[in-house]
């Protein structure tokens, strides 16, 4: 064998020697398990407070609905009360707005 045969051979060896020693990157499976079973515990808990916080803008929609009815109903009938009250003194009420 020539030396440079020799040296490739040799490196190549060394390389599988390396190859076979290293230890490979492995996780723990049950680490793993318990940090999905913690995200699955906090999705479900979100999805628990997400719920909660829809159903209190459901009801915060409704109320401000009602309310901005009632404002309405409020201007008419004021509304109202300045027609008729320039229905009743004439022109000289013509000028209130």
């Amino acid at each position: 064998m020539t030396p440079i045969k020799t040296s490739i051979l040799f490196a190549l060896s060394a390389l599988a020697c390396v190859g076979c020693t290293s230890s490979p990157n492995v996780t723990s499976d049950t680490g793993q398990t318990t940090e999905v079973t913690a995200l699955r515990e906090e999705i479900e808990t979100l999805k628990a407070e997400n719920k909660l916080l829809s159903l209190k803008l459901q009801d915060e929609i409704e109320r401000s609905t009602i309310q901005n009815f009632l404002r309405m109903r409020e201007v008419a009938v004021a509304k109202q009360e300045a027609a008729a009250l320039r229905d009743r003194c004439g022109d000289a009420c013509a000028d209130i707005d």
